[in-house]
């Protein structure tokens, strides 16, 4: 291939890593993104810089550790020193596409994109993310600007649900009709980028599709899951011998526990499931498009999510935990020509995505002091000796280092000292027994502890870290 490669870079928001048909999950039907799996490299343990939205995406766009980039919380700016990949790839002939949830700001901001079609939130209470969506302009159009108002005020209300009925927080009003979801206006624009593109050059389209984030409930179509397929049995997991989870989120399951019946969590969790198939469909629209112009084998694919979802873990929604099921993602890259599965059960960061791509667009020069990125080429049909890197992340005061098996977690107690939990984690499993004061092998232990807070400590106190070895 002597052209330079085109980059489809599509990410999901809050989507669990084992919520797919080729992640094992025999319930939840992807079959677009299992196709998609069957030609890649499958990351089995690729894991988010930070279980937060902006500070995850701003890792992977610039390379950096969020607090390198100043992206540590939500609509925080950039420091000013990043240069994305958009920005990069502009400067080395590409042009490119952005659709959906980006979750930068300022909004206005082009970030490199020669095509910017903005959804961060379809809700005004936080950010005014609503005046600046492409999609809600998009209902607009359809029904009236007094409509699309109404809209708004809908999802607003459901956002604010929180702390009042935290079923409607969850599941949403779903008073949104299939053809003008935000999951359609996402491929479909995103699909309008494919034919409008300049030809000429090569391209990179990211699509951010807003779900499974919450709401969850999917146009009727695709809320279909009978709730009694739902696995609950991780709700009543046992967390006494789990002295993090205990201090930062014994409140929270000890609430829903009480709020939530098992057949509730079923319910819930069966329409996230049924929104996760609904993407995975517009996924195959996109692919589609890709096929029909002749342009699959030309395309890296890369599909991966900013952060999980408890998904009843623990008896937890959401994310904000060092925990496998917000800090671990979904990571397949199909390279440019043919190919065929490999599955890659080395942990990996997704903040590696940035150097993946510099090296597959032929970028040079990209691995500035700054960039903390590495590459996860060695891995893919991609010539690379290059290692992959450390990262790191801030929330919560929450800390994370994986070494092949055994995964530690800290947690910085607010008045002071740590707390840590030592997990084995065999055949991609959940944490399991705490063997942080039972494991033999103390002095692996102990090693790992001095790594983890050198690491901590020699990066601005971050809160997420992981080592690959």
């Amino acid at each position: 291939m002597t052209k330079k490669p085109n980059v489809v870079f599509i990410m999901t928001d809050q989507h669990r890593f084992d919520v797919l048909g080729c992640m094992g999950n025999k319930v939840v039907k992807t079959p677009n993104l299992d196709k998609l799996a069957s030609k890649s490299t499958v990351f089995d343990a690729a894991y988010t810089p930070c279980p937060v939205c902006a500070p995850a995406r701003a890792a992977v766009f610039s390379g950096q550790y969020p607090d390198k980039c100043g992206v540590n919380n939500n609509w925080v700016p950039f420091d000013g020193s990043s240069i994305l990949i958009p920005e990069q790839l502009k400067e080395n002939g590409y042009t490119s596409g952005c659709v959906g949830k980006l979750h930068f700001v300022p909004h206005v901001k082009s970030w490199g994109f020669d095509f910017k079609e903005l959804h961060d939130a379809p809700y005004s209470i936080y950010a005014d993310d609503d005046k600046y969506s492409g999609y809600i302009k998009h209902l607009a159009d359809i029904y009236g600007q007094e409509k699309a108002d109404e809209f708004v005020r809908f999802f607003d209300e459901d956002e604010s649900a929180h702390s009042s009925d935290l079923e409607q927080f969850i599941m949403g009003k779903n008073f949104i009709p299939e053809e003008h979801h935000m999951v359609t206006w996402s491929a479909n624009e995103s699909i309008r980028f494919l034919q409008e593109r300049d030809k000429s050059k090569p391209f990179m389209l990211y699509t951010g599709f807003f779900g499974p984030h919450h709401p969850w409930v999917a146009p009727e179509k695709w809320d279909t899951y009978n709730p009694d397929d739902i696995d609950v049995s991780e709700i009543d997991l046992d967390y006494s011998d789990k002295p993090i989870i205990q201090k930062s989120h014994l409140k929270a399951i000890e609430n829903n526990r009480e709020l939530f019946s098992e057949s509730d969590y079923q319910r819930i969790i069966a329409a996230y499931y049924g929104q996760v198939t609904m993407i995975d469909h517009y996924i195959g629209k996109i692919f589609d498009e890709l096929k029909q112009q002749g342009l699959w084998d030309d395309t890296i694919i890369v599909f991966t999510a900013d952060h999980g979802d408890h998904n009843g873990h623990f008896g937890l929604f959401f994310k904000c935990t060092m925990l496998e099921s917000s800090a671990r993602v979904p990571l397949i890259i199909k390279p440019a020509g043919t190919s065929e599965m490999k599955r890659i059960d080395v942990p990996v960061s997704t903040l590696d995505i940035y150097g993946t791509i510099m090296e597959a667009a032929e970028v040079n020069h990209w691995q500035y002091p700054h960039i903390d990125s590495g590459s996860l080429a060695k891995f893919i049909d991609i010539e690379s000796d290059l290692e992959s890197s450390p990262c790191f992340s801030k929330l919560n005061k929450m800390s994370m280092l994986r070494k092949d098996d055994l995964k530690l977690c800290r947690f910085d107690i607010p008045d002071g000292g740590f707390l840590y939990e030592l997990y084995r984690l065999k055949d991609n499993q959940l944490e399991g027994d705490n063997i942080f004061d039972t494991i033999e092998d103390t002095e692996l232990r102990d090693s790992m502890i001095q790594e983890l807070d050198d690491l901590v400590n020699d990066n601005q106190r971050p809160s997420a870290a992981m080592w690959r070895k």
